[in-house]
């Protein structure tokens, strides 16, 4: 009991949160599975939602720099499983110099919530990539957020943990 508790605020915890998954990628087989969404309690289908998030996993997967660039926000904060943070100009770099390599990301389920022009997508895959030399194959569990910006939906954050 000789520790003490850092108060944080509702924003800060929300920021932290965002921070803490990685997308929920197709593999290089395009496995697709099941998207559930859900807005402010109600089950529904989201076709836009949908169709941006297979879009970026699909992108990241086959390494498409053009279709990043558009589907990453300016101000993105990409996190590894190892820790690593990276900003959008520092992830392309890498995945241009192939010093991030994701061989696949099979979704196990993935939940979107929308909240007015903010979505947050949380659930669990399957990764196989290589950072840096290190080659990783485990479960993770994962969290993205979008925002709608100028009528398309933008990646601004997203982290994996380890799950194994």
């Amino acid at each position: 009991m000789g520790g003490h508790m850092r108060a944080f605020s509702p924003f800060r915890l929300a920021a932290v949160a965002a921070l803490v998954s990685l997308p929920a990628c197709v593999s290089s087989s395009l496995r697709e599975e099941p998207i559930g969404f859900t807005q402010q309690g109600t089950q529904r289908t989201d076709g836009a939602l949908a169709s941006v998030v297979a879009a970026h996993n699909s992108a990241l997967v086959s390494r498409d720099i053009a279709a990043l660039d558009t589907l990453l926000a300016p101000d993105l904060t990409f996190t590894q499983t190892s820790g690593l943070t990276q900003s959008k100009n520092e992830l392309l770099a890498a995945i241009r110099s192939r010093t991030l390599v994701f061989a696949s990301i099979q979704p196990r389920g993935t939940l979107v919530r929308q909240y007015g022009e903010t979505a947050v997508a949380t659930g669990t895959a399957q990764l196989a990539a290589r950072s840096d030399g290190k080659s990783v194959d485990e479960p993770v569990q994962f969290t993205e957020v979008y925002v709608r910006r100028a009528s398309r939906w933008q990646l601004v954050a997203y982290a994996s943990t380890p799950t194994n």
